[in-house]
């Protein structure tokens, strides 16, 4: 079989988040906790004119862990499902932009008894828009390698697609972790150090 590799979230968000990435029908969720109630959101962007947005998801994240289906195989039709930890760090800022970077992100999965993965390193940049119970965003740049393996198998590709790229996704926030849950999985985020709240 021939793997065939595939945009995903990231995302994402992600995003990952964000949210995901990988073969080629690789969906991507992320989840993220924070260490502010979900409820409360920036006092002075309605003063301002500016998009108020939910203070608990605004900051730095590091993917703890998550799990989705992907189609791995251009000739499967099957989704088939993979899971993660770490290896992703996201970045939510209060202007409304994002960014992604991967570094050693390996997702793992099986097919017929044998192993499947994907590493996956690079950037991603993004729109994002959120409320206290949802995550929305949309890719603007990305720049990823992706190394998928099925047994001894290997193939690698380049990844710079944005066109289909973005995505809706529901989130959790509580305390300093952020889950985020999509139709093929969920993800979850971890706050950082580098920066929280604003």
């Amino acid at each position: 079989m021939v793997v065939a590799l595939v945009a995903s979230v990231a995302l994402a968000a992600s995003a990952q988040a964000r949210a995901k990435a990988s073969p080629e029908s690789v969906s991507d969720g992320l989840q993220t906790t924070s260490a502010t109630p979900a409820a409360e959101e920036s006092s002075d962007s309605s003063r301002s004119g500016i998009k108020s947005y939910p203070l608990c998801v605004v900051g730095s994240w590091k993917l703890q862990k998550d799990s989705f289906k992907i189609q791995f195989f251009s000739d499967v039709s099957t989704r088939i499902p993979f899971s993660s930890r770490g290896g992703i760090v996201m970045v939510l800022r209060p202007d409304g932009k994002g960014s992604a970077t991967y570094k050693n992100y390996v997702s793992t999965g099986t097919y017929q008894g044998v192993g499947l993965s994907t590493k996956i390193n690079g950037s991603e940049q993004f729109k994002w828009t959120a409320t206290d119970k949802t995550l929305d965003y949309k890719y603007t740049k990305v720049s990823r390698t992706i190394v998928a393996k099925f047994g001894s198998q290997s193939d690698t590709s380049t990844d710079h697609e944005t066109k289909e790229r973005g995505g809706y996704t529901t989130i959790k926030c509580t305390g300093n972790v952020m889950t985020e849950k999509y139709s093929d999985g969920t993800v979850t985020w971890v706050r950082t150090d580098e920066f929280g709240v604003y």
